[in-house]
Formats: C-alpha cells, structure tokens, sequence
C-alpha cells in the first residue's frame, strides 16, 4: 500500500510539476519576447524639418496645433465600392506630408505643408507629389510646399499661411 501511495505521489507531483510548466510557458508573464529587430530612432524628424518646425511654430503665434508626419490615411478616407477600397487606400496608406496645421478647438485640419528638399526633383517623387496634390485639391485641404532652406523667414511663413486661410 505504502508502494501505491508513493506512485500516486508521484505521478501527481509530475503532473502538478507540468501544469506550472505550463503555465509559466504560455501566460503573458512567462512566455518569452520573441526578438524584434526595433529600435527607437534618435530623431522623430530630420534637422532641416526640425529647423522649419521651430519657423512654423513662431508664424502661427500658437493659434493653431503643428502635427509632424502625417500619414494621408489619417488625413483623408476612401468612399468607393467593397472591391476597389484596397486598391485606393493602399495608395495612401504610406505616403505622409511633413506638417498639418489644426484647429485647436476640435483638431480639424486646416493646410498640410511639404517641405521641399533636393529629392522633390527626382523622377518618382514629382509622380508622388503630384499624386498628393491631386488628393489634397479633391479633399478640399490646401497643401502648402516650401523650399527646404537653412534658414526660415518666419514673416514669409505667415504670409504665405495667411494668403491660405
């Protein structure tokens, strides 16, 4: 009998040994972390973006929000028919304008600007803007490019914000 006990012990220690194996293995806090290869980026925007955003800032005087890289998916939606919404969001689902000015009140989007650098002259990206630009006029949402520059004239950046709204 002492024999049998023993057994039973046994197999009951295996199993409860086994469940909590179990356990640690597949709930949340034991499961391991697969290994992605994701890194923070040291910068959300490029210098010279940065050095427009800081223009961009003084010329709306804090009257309106800046968001920076703003997908035109988050901006504009697709109304076709169920066969063909794939096709049309695909085709702006990854492209972004560098900076929208909202309303502060309710966020509503008032003027996306581009800021134009060397590579808006390449073959591709002049068939990319064009293709934004065609978006935006349809939407009823102005878009605004600016040549890249090291310096900004913040009173031009207003003016040129102004003649818009």
């Amino acid at each position: 009998m002492d024999f049998l006990i023993k057994v039973i012990l046994l197999i009951a220690t295996v199993i409860v040994i086994r469940i909590l194996v179990w356990a640690l293995t597949y709930t949340k806090k034991g499961r391991k972390k697969p290994k992605l290869p994701y890194f923070k980026k040291k910068h959300f925007v490029s210098r010279a973006e940065l050095s427009f955003f800081r223009a961009l800032e003084q010329a709306i005087e804090g009257k309106y929000y800046i968001f920076p890289q703003v997908r035109l998916s988050d901006l504009v939606y697709v109304k076709v028919a169920k066969g063909e919404y794939q096709k049309y969001h695909n085709k702006i689902n990854r492209k972004s304008v560098d900076f929208v000015i909202v309303e502060k009140n309710d966020l509503n989007p008032l003027l996306a600007i581009e800021l134009d650098d060397r590579t808006h002259n390449h073959k591709n990206r002049i068939k990319r803007d064009d293709f934004v630009e065609n978006v935006f006029e349809k939407v009823g949402l102005s878009l605004l490019s600016i040549k890249c520059a090291t310096t900004y004239d913040v009173q031009k950046i207003r003016a040129d914000i102004e003649n818009i709204f």
